[in-house]
């Protein structure tokens, strides 16, 4: 019988593998991941993607069907990949995937299509493609009708099943300032396993002041999508006509609303429910509790620890504060240290082991199947293309 891997022990092996410690770990070589020993941990490749693209919305339903876009692929992909693409694996059950499947190998010229080791990727939909709303697949508009982007950047999957069982609908974040999430309602085509689209639809955040930079996604047990908003906007640029800061956004905004927006709206977890933005009984899931003025009156407002009128201290140290030091930098660091601790001490000192090809690089996104083992997705620019890894902590 297996011994059980804790979460934290499985989290730290996992970092091991990104950072490249290959003491009692082993690459993904050509050929099959057997030979390495009964109780090393195996790094098997399983997909790679299209140049200049990187891995996003890896989700896996619970029937074992994996979903994974193809995030601002480069000139050389394949057309049916651009301007960015939302797919899935099909022909395969991913909680049935041999513990020895043998790695797909990186192409040995630009990379214009996915590549799989088992099964086939299916193209859903691409950004810009027609929908229902009568605008284009993961585009924002303006207010007066003209497009904010070319629909790139699609990012996290959630997959909610419907009543029969043989279909669903797949939310899809857009990684764009003002955000946007789409929905594609899907029916299971059981002659080749893989996916028929019934319909494509933006869904309309306008009404709530918009959403930004939806990124991570995920779906509660009982099929409510949740989109997250990576990089909140700095709201004492936002505010201030004489600063300016990278990727700020607050004209975009503006010209996405009509009027001028409230950054202290942004920058939250998100549900797809109907939610109540203004007065006494609002709920941040669906935005910030103010209305489109930060100075209300009302209580919630008054004693939310967001108002830019109430006086908080900060935590970090004073000459990181003076100096406006990398937003987040202070407390990703000690969030690094307090989940890996020793690990990654041990990391640094062996970091001349690194072996590019079999590594992985800045992994961006996973899933851990039934059996505890993880899929990994990448976002770097040594890999090239970027990888789909699947890691057996325990094989």
């Amino acid at each position: 019988m297996r011994e059980r891997l804790s979460r934290r022990a499985t989290l730290e092996s996992l970092i091991a593998v990104s950072l490249g410690v290959h003491a009692g770990m082993a690459g993904a070589r050509s050929g099959r991941g057997r030979g390495h020993g009964e109780t090393k941990p195996t790094l098997n490749r399983f997909a790679t993607t299209v140049a200049g693209a990187e891995f996003t919305g890896i989700f896996l339903t619970d029937v074992g069907r994996l979903f994974f876009n193809v995030q601002h692929p480069g000139a050389e992909a394949h057309g049916r990949y651009r301007p960015g693409a939302i797919g899935a694996v099909t022909g395969v059950d991913m909680t049935r995937l041999p513990r020895d499947f043998e790695s797909v190998q990186p192409p040995k010229s630009l990379a214009e299509y996915v590549k799989i080791a088992d099964g086939s990727y299916q193209v859903l939909a691409e950004g810009g493609d027609a929908t229902v709303n009568g605008k284009r697949l993961g585009i924002p508009y303006l207010k007066s009708g003209a497009p904010l982007t070319d629909g790139a950047n699609p990012d996290f999957n959630g997959f909610v099943p419907d009543d029969g069982g043989n279909g669903g609908y797949l939310f899809a974040n857009w990684e764009t300032q003002p955000g946007m999430m789409s929905r594609l309602t899907l029916e299971r085509a059981s002659d080749t396993g893989g996916w028929t689209v019934t319909e494509k639809r933006n869904l309309d955040f306008r009404p709530v002041e918009g959403t930004w930079n939806n990124c991570f996604e995920t779906v509660f047990p009982w099929g409510t999508p949740l989109t997250s908003e990576e990089y909140e906007p700095d709201a004492r640029a936002w505010f201030s006509s004489e600063e300016t800061t990278y990727g700020n956004g607050e004209r975009s905004v503006e010209e996405y609303l009509g009027y001028f927006g409230n950054a202290y709206r942004y920058g939250y977890i998100d549900r797809m429910e109907p939610v109540i933005v203004v007065g006494p009984n609002a709920n941040v899931c669906g935005g910030c509790p103010y209305d489109s003025h930060p100075n209300s009156n009302s209580t919630v407002c008054r004693d939310c620890s967001f108002n830019p009128t109430k006086e908080r201290r900060s935590s970090a140290p004073r000459e990181t504060r003076e100096t406006g030091g990398a937003k987040g930098v202070y407390k990703t660091t000690e969030a690094a240290k307090g989940l890996a601790g020793g690990v990654l001490r041990k990391l640094a000192d062996a970091s001349s082991t690194v072996d590019p090809e079999n590594t992985v690089a800045n992994p961006d996104n996973l899933v851990v199947l039934p059996d505890g083992r993880v899929v990994v997705g990448e976002d770097n620019d040594l890999h090239r293309p970027n990888m789909l890894w699947v890691y057996d902590p325990d094989p």
